[in-house]
């Protein structure tokens, strides 16, 4: 499915298919199957932000003159998320605005004891055309060299399994190589679909997303947090239920920071015994692939 969709139909989708998952948490909380680190995330923001990752972006006014943007989520001494906005890229400076009471924000974690693993995937437009789909002009550049670009920047959660049953998303990052894979459950044993961005190679890192002969110039960067990573392949992962809750002086050190991945954390040889409730020896779980799927191509009809 990878080479039907182009990555900006995914998120597109994806985003649907995300309030379709909060609506189902309405009637169904207890089946939502949540990141076991700390994160922010709304019914009208579908999207699961690691805590403390910054998002970033660059556009043009219509005097040409750039226009600098980024925020974050993060936890305060009370447990509770807010959000700071500044009038920079990737975070940096005193924050223009400290947001305590975040509308956009209604299921968020604090309580656990340790931050995220991310990645932070960045594009900037226009390093390409028909004559140039390997973005070479931008490949290999600094960031300076590419500041007459606009740029955007997302954070996703990495070495985690969330979602719902029978449509869960696990992200990894090694090597400046992000790679969101959906699956039907959390033991990786029925992928649905996936997408790459950054590296090397020029079809991840060089895409005309809108078909328009415009490639746009992908890199992503890895975090690692300090204090954990979950590895599926040698724990039982809970479906229904995050970590236990821990003090939350032990947040101190928890920051991620930027490093490769290299923990195993999909095997290829995952044991059958270790499978939880969506195991694929469960008869139930080809019924668990039906909603995922109409959901998917309900989107190609509202995106096409």
């Amino acid at each position: 499915l990878q080479s039907i969709f182009p990555s900006r139909f995914l998120h597109k989708m994806l985003t649907t298919i995300s309030f379709i998952v909060f609506a189902v948490s309405a009637l169904a909380d207890d089946h939502i199957i949540e990141p076991q680190c700390n994160y922010a995330t709304g019914t009208t923001l579908p999207h699961y932000f690691p805590i403390g990752a910054c998002e970033s972006n660059r556009d043009f006014d219509v005097d040409g003159s750039p226009v600098l943007s980024s925020f974050r989520y993060t936890c305060t001494e009370e447990l509770d998320v807010q959000k700071e906005t500044f009038n920079s890229l990737y975070c940096t400076g005193t924050p223009s605005e400290i947001e305590t009471n975040v509308t956009e924000v209604d299921d968020f974690s604090c309580e656990q004891a340790y931050d995220c693993s991310y990645a932070v995937v960045c594009n900037w437009l226009g390093c390409g055309d028909m004559n140039d789909t390997s973005c070479t002009s931008c490949y290999g550049q600094t960031e300076a060299d590419l500041e007459y670009l606009e740029l955007h920047c997302r954070s996703y959660i990495t070495n985690e399994c969330f979602g719902i049953p029978g449509f869960v998303q696990a992200s990894t990052c090694e090597s400046g190589v992000h790679t969101q894979t959906f699956y039907s459950n959390c033991t990786f044993t029925q992928p649905i679909f996936s997408y790459t961005d950054g590296g090397d190679e020029a079809s991840n890192h060089c895409k005309d997303e809108d078909y328009n002969g415009i490639y746009e110039f992908y890199k992503a960067e890895c975090f690692m947090s300090t204090t954990h990573d979950i590895d599926i392949s040698s724990t039982q992962y809970d479906m229904y239920t995050t970590a236990t809750p821990q003090d939350s002086t032990t947040q101190e050190d928890t920051t991620a920071t930027p490093q490769d991945s290299t923990d195993n954390f999909m095997s290829t040889t995952q044991d059958d015994t270790t499978a939880t409730p969506q195991d694929s020896t469960d008869d139930g779980n080809q019924s668990d692939l039906f909603l995922p799927l109409l959901f998917m191509f309900a989107n190609i009809f509202i995106f096409s």
